[in-house]
């Protein structure tokens, strides 16, 4: 198992933080005055909630991992139900290394691997309809004979609503 246990407290203290936060920066009149702070405030602190919301990551490890079940290049912790919660998040133990290990692999498996992102960041706008929108290293790892990326930490995906991906294909 992989456990992920949110630090007592974090949930409750999101609000005031932001607001502690937001007060400081409105003090400091750095700030354009045409810019809508309140809006921006407000659309963080909504996605800090889902962020810490456990329950709802465990249904986005679900989705991705029913997605992604028949791709071999891809590997994604299943969730255990009855061990997991609102604060506690358990999953499978997945072996892996940190992605930084890709260095180490021959050309062609770097390639292969990085078509792999990026055909997922594609299958995410068109397919699934979702994007993991916290897409640092650290939730990328690979196993030890570099065929598969193990994607962790959906605590933070976007669910595209039509105007978004319409925005998006426009752009792309």
């Amino acid at each position: 198992l992989a456990i992920k246990v949110q630090y007592p407290g974090v949930a409750d203290s999101i609000d005031s933080d932001v607001d502690n936060i937001a007060s400081l920066i409105k003090a400091s009149g750095l700030l354009p005055p045409h810019l809508e702070i309140d809006r921006l405030l407000n659309d963080a602190k909504a996605q800090l909630r889902a962020e810490v919301d456990y329950c709802l990551e465990a249904d986005y490890l679900k989705r991705y991992g029913a997605f992604l079940a028949d791709d071999e290049r891809f590997q994604v912790p299943s969730v255990f139900d009855e061990w997991s919660g609102q604060h506690v998040l358990a999953m499978q133990y997945l072996d892996s290394e940190p992605l930084e290990q890709i260095a180490d692999l021959p050309a062609d498996q770097k390639n292969r691997l990085f078509a792999a992102l990026v055909e997922l960041s594609f299958r995410e706008l068109f397919e699934f309809r979702l994007m993991q929108t916290d897409p640092n290293f650290g939730n990328y790892l690979i196993n030890d004979d570099g065929s598969e990326l193990t994607l962790l930490d959906f605590g933070s995906v976007f669910e595209l609503d039509a105007t978004v991906r319409a925005a998006l294909c426009d752009t792309i």
